[in-house]
């Protein structure tokens, strides 16, 4: 009796084993897409990824227009761009914080080229901190805070050559654009790796001045930024 119980016990047991370890039925799997770009909950994959790094191209019109250089030539700066972040993906539970280096060049237009020796006569190299107040998978609008300084190098050709230091703080906010369309947002992240892709508009406020050339006015910048 004892011996007939103990095989009845390791029958069922093999029995319990063999049902766990045969593949589910297809009816009985979750209903997903097939699609690599998801996961079996349907959320698209960019979502589980954390990007480590933003790159910004954004551009302004109508900077430095208080230099009586360039408006003695008749013409307006405008000024394009280009940023560079590293994000700590530890930190992003809490907002998306981003350091980096930025670029730009200020080219002359509406007549006044002659300002400067050439259209990148006036130039800066510099840096930024960013905090962007993102809390949510999908929000489309991201507050964003940060501080930038550059160092403005001019070539101005009736003022001479010169440097300057503009700083001051940012502020900011990005439009969220995979909400729009998350199967195109899902196909550049499985492409190209970018995660988030981003409109902006900030308003920075870097002032400084020198004998040749000042930078006195706040200026709306408006661009793109893309997250990988």
């Amino acid at each position: 009796m004892r011996t007939q119980t103990v095989w009845t016990f390791l029958i069922t047991f093999a029995a319990v084993l063999a049902s766990l370890s045969l593949p589910a039925r297809a009816e009985d799997t979750e209903t997903a897409p097939t699609s690599t770009h998801r996961r079996n909950t349907g959320i698209p994959l960019y979502h589980f990824h954390r990007p480590s790094w933003g790159f910004e191209l954004a551009t302004a019109y109508r900077v430095l227009d208080d230099n009586p250089n360039i408006k003695a030539a008749g013409g307006n700066a405008y000024s394009v761009s280009i940023q560079a972040e590293y994000q700590p993906p530890f930190f992003q539970s809490l907002g998306v914080l981003g350091l980096g280096p930025s670029l730009a060049v200020y080219p002359i237009t509406g007549g006044g080229g002659g300002a400067t020796n050439s259209q990148l006569g006036i130039w800066s190299a510099g840096g930024q901190i960013r905090y962007q107040a993102r809390f949510f998978r999908e929000q489309i609008l991201v507050p964003v805070a940060g501080y930038a300084a550059e160092l403005i190098t001019y070539h101005l050709s009736a003022g001479g050559d010169g440097r300057l230091t503009a700083k001051g703080p940012v502020l900011g906010a990005y439009l969220l654009l995979n909400s729009f369309d998350s199967e195109a947002a899902a196909d550049f992240y499985v492409n190209s790796g970018i995660t988030r892709s981003y409109l902006i508009a900030e308003y920075r406020n870097l002032t400084g001045s020198s004998d040749q050339l000042n930078a006195t006015k706040g200026t709306v910048y408006v661009g793109l930024r893309l997250e990988l």
